[in-house]
């Protein structure tokens, strides 16, 4: 699975309303084959950020015998450039993947407009 497929995945689960308006964060949990076998929510946030919560993540990717995850979070005033909290939340779903022997994938940043920013794209899982 690619960040471009991850991408168009997670913009489906995005109601068109509210990701101009407030954070929210999804993870995509996947299996052996790399096809995702669903998509969790993980946080609501407001405009300018949103929690991840790493517990919700893996306990739905053990319970539905996931090997991998991606995490996704939308900035609504479309600046899909990661902030620092972006990337500590990325090392702190990376390892805690790791824990459990499963791998964080990606960590993609959408934006209003359809664009976005793939952490492992860029070298930053």
């Amino acid at each position: 699975t690619s960040s471009n497929e991850l991408s168009k995945a997670f913009f489906s689960v995005y109601d068109k309303g509210s990701i101009e308006v407030t954070e929210t964060s999804y993870c995509a949990i996947l299996d052996n084959k790399m096809s995702i076998i669903g998509i969790v929510k993980i946080g609501d946030g407001d405009n300018v950020s949103s929690p991840m919560n790493l517990n919700r993540a893996l306990q739905a990717a053990i319970m539905c015998n996931g090997r991998q995850i991606a995490i996704c979070h939308n900035h609504p005033s479309g600046n899909i450039k990661p902030s620092k909290p972006d990337i500590e939340i990325t090392r702190k779903f990376r390892e805690g993947a790791i824990m459990i022997g499963m791998r964080l994938i990606d960590h993609i940043i959408l934006d209003p407009d359809g664009e976005y920013f793939s952490l492992a794209e860029n070298g930053m899982i």
